[in-house]
């Protein structure tokens, strides 16, 4: 189900100006969606990046439910953060 959309989802975590938290949530939403398993380690970077905030929530969730330990050691670490934290605990 991968897209070519993909990318250029990515790429809205990156602008600058940096998009709103509710324009970022709804891209983490999106690729929660279109996510495929090769997109494992481009996600995992976005997931760390806590200079992203709220927006990586969705991709945290995608991360779960892939349930690679590598990516579940990522949302672990991140349960220390206030912006995703309830996602995490989850």
């Amino acid at each position: 189900m991968g897209t070519e959309a993909i990318p250029v989802l990515f790429d809205q975590f990156y602008l600058d100006p940096p998009l709103p938290p509710i324009n970022s949530f709804a891209v983490g939403n999106a690729l929660l969606q279109l996510a495929v398993p090769s997109d494992c380690d481009r996600m995992a970077a976005v997931a760390a990046d806590r200079t992203l905030g709220s927006g990586r929530a969705a991709i945290l969730e995608w991360l779960i439910k892939q349930g690679r330990p590598d990516g579940l050691d990522i949302v672990v670490g991140e349960v220390e953060d206030p912006s995703v934290r309830a996602l995490g605990i989850k």
